[in-house]
């Protein structure tokens, strides 16, 4: 027989490790797993880019959002190109 149980577990993670979740999520939307260690940016127009204007990864609005959260986190502050 099985049963569905649920289990209630917390955990403690620093502001860093959730910025690096944050930018997992937002590398796999936008299907680029490689950045070459280069910093991701966004623009005010909701577009993502890696290391400047000329390597537009994503132009989904929920992966600039999720970049800007994630280097908040894990630097201080918003990349913005």
């Amino acid at each position: 027989m099985k049963i569905a149980a649920n289990i209630k577990t917390e955990v403690e993670v620093t502001d860093k490790e959730l910025g690096r979740a944050l930018m997992r999520k937002a590398w796999e939307l936008a299907g680029e797993p490689d950045d070459a260690g280069c910093d991701w940016l966004t623009d005010n127009e909701g577009r993502t880019f890696i290391a400047g204007d000329d390597w537009q990864v994503s132009s989904n609005q929920k992966v600039a959002a999720l970049i800007d959260a994630g280097n908040l986190l894990i630097l201080g502050e918003i990349l913005k190109i």
